[in-house]
């Protein structure tokens, strides 16, 4: 098995991070920036959540793992949370409780999720990332790989396009004859 970066007690501290945070505060004002943000406030909730089963069913260096990544979601979540106060909206509350998307038993189970935890959360940075706000954009990005680079820690491995659903890249067939083609022609 290949080694895991050490991740240390907490969250990676990254300067670009938070210098994209602050600028992204100052844009946070329109209702698809509190929208997207207050998305992906939700996805880390769910990942706190996550975690703490996930870590129940760790042991040792795994789950010191786990703390690192559920200290890294903390923190991001109330990144967030910040960032949409500023702007005066209600950051989204956690829920008392999140559906898994499987039974959670086993080490080898809780490394699954732990995968699946950082894929969703790589998702709902999607619609940050895409807000026309460089500030946001930026935040979004570096969330995202962070993101990425836990999912392909715990799977083992990466993915082509982390963050997008399986099939999003399915090749479309052709148009129809007679049918205009994207350049018109």
């Amino acid at each position: 098995m290949r080694a895991r970066r050490d991740r240390g007690a907490g969250p990676p501290r990254r300067a670009g991070t938070a210098r994209a945070a602050t600028r992204a505060r100052v844009a946070a004002a329109t209702p698809a920036a509190a929208a997207a943000l207050q998305a992906a406030l939700a996805a880390e909730h769910a990942a706190a959540y996550g975690y703490g089963v996930a870590g129940a069913h760790m042991s040792g260096r795994r789950q010191q793992e786990a703390l690192s990544d559920w200290n890294a979601h903390r923190s991001r979540r109330d990144q967030l949370a910040a960032m949409l106060t500023s702007q005066g909206a209600v950051p989204v509350a956690a829920a008392a409780a999140y559906q898994l998307p499987f039974p959670v038993t086993s080490a080898h189970a809780a490394v699954t999720l732990a995968a699946a935890l950082e894929d969703g959360v790589t998702r709902a940075y999607l619609g940050v990332v895409a807000l026309p706000d460089e500030g946001l954009r930026t935040f979004g990005a570096l969330a995202m790989q962070d993101c990425a680079v836990r999912a392909a820690q715990w799977r083992g491995a990466t993915v082509a396009f982390p963050g997008l659903p399986p099939g999003a890249l399915a090749r479309q067939s052709p148009p129809a004859a007679g049918r205009a083609t994207p350049s018109g022609r």
